[in-house]
């Protein structure tokens, strides 16, 4: 759950339920298994965007000493929630 920041997730979460109500609104037919794969999609990619995120800002060296980042949440790879399978 920290390394998804899942908190941030229902955010795009939202912007799916939005989309299918904007469609349902403007009187389409809705088709509740494609949207439900859509939304799924969209949640499962920004939960590997910000995994991959963290990854990458470790490994380059920006999740270190003081960088904000680090200090308003945890950092899965830089607080050894998580470790590189390579080392």
């Amino acid at each position: 759950m920290i390394s998804t920041r899942a908190a941030v997730l229902l955010m795009t979460l939202l912007s799916a339920v939005l989309a299918g109500l904007f469609v349902w609104h403007d009187g389409y037919k809705v088709n509740l298994l494609a949207w439900f794969i859509l939304a799924l999609g969209l949640v499962l990619a920004h939960a590997s965007n910000n995994i991959f995120n963290d990854y990458t800002d470790y490994t380059r060296g920006v999740d270190k000493d003081n960088y904000y980042r680090t200090m308003y949440g945890p950092q899965p790879v830089a607080d050894g929630l998580m470790t590189n399978a390579s080392t």
